[in-house]
């Protein structure tokens, strides 16, 4: 008798949960658009998302979800799906200059009184900051045998992060056509305030709202190859893969000259 009953609870149980999980599964994963990093505007005050969802006959909603450093997700809004519309955008407001949100996403479906949910999207991080970072070069110290600049933060930038694992391809350029210069520089030592220099050992790091400068000392790699004997007024130097904003794939340019500096994407990349 005893095992009579159990067996009915078990068809129960079965009754219950297998359209819910059978509706599950043709429920639609949504994701984050695939130019998310180049199209959207970026702010100090809010964050834009951009939703994609490719049935949307088969949902009825979707969550967002956001978290902050090691801190749990949390549902801050859901959407409603409209039948035949993949593509939805949602404006956090709710945002703090130069702080790092981390975001992920599912659908529901409601039949019967019964919500089923979608997997959760993959996660995606986006900081409340300046889409390309601009800074001021203070002070500029050149020879043949190396340069040292001293970035300074210009408003609203984010995190600057330059590693050794992934910074490659620095490069000294001036002139152009047939008398253009070109030499390979490497980064020798950083300093946050020029007297006291540590070897480029992991990485150094220009916090958004730091006041303080981040000195760089760059030197010729290749010893037959020198840099010009006097300072250009069209020199600048590049350099590839640094990272902003959590985003590696990122480059700096450093304007000699014009004693600035910016960063900005790799769009072949990103886009």
């Amino acid at each position: 008798m005893f095992c009579r009953k159990m067996r009915l609870l078990f068809l129960l149980a079965l009754l219950v949960l297998l359209p819910s999980e059978k509706l599950k599964a043709e429920v639609p994963t949504p994701y984050f658009g695939e130019y998310q990093y180049c199209d959207e505007k970026y702010s100090t005050s809010f964050i834009d998302l951009h939703i994609c969802i490719e049935d949307s006959n088969t949902a009825d909603g979707i969550e967002i979800y956001r978290k902050q450093g090691k801190g749990a997700f949390q549902l801050i809004t859901t959407i409603p799906v409209k039948q035949g519309e993949e593509s939805y955008s949602y404006r956090d407001k709710n945002v703090r200059y130069a702080k790092t949100y981390t975001y992920k996403l599912r659908c529901f479906k409601t039949l019967n009184g019964q919500k089923s949910f979608s997997d959760f999207s993959s996660p995606f991080d986006r900081t409340a900051a300046n889409r390309w970072a601009k800074y001021k070069i203070r002070k500029i110290n050149y020879s043949p045998e190396g340069i040292t600049v001293s970035l300074k933060n210009m408003k609203n930038n984010g995190k600057l992060v330059i590693d050794k694992k992934g910074l490659s391809d620095i490069t000294f350029e001036s002139g152009s056509g047939e008398g253009i210069t070109l030499v390979e520089l490497g980064l020798k030592a950083y300093s946050y305030d020029g007297v006291h220099w540590k070897n480029l050992g992991k990485k150094c790091t220009l916090k958004a709202k730091d006041s303080k400068a981040l000195y760089l000392r760059f030197v010729p790699i290749d010893e037959d190859y020198d840099l010009p004997a006097a300072l250009p007024s069209d020199a600048t130097i590049m350099m590839n893969h640094v990272e902003y904003n959590s985003l590696w794939y990122t480059w700096m340019k450093l304007n000699l000259s014009a004693k600035r500096a910016h960063t900005g994407l790799d769009l072949e990349y990103y886009h």
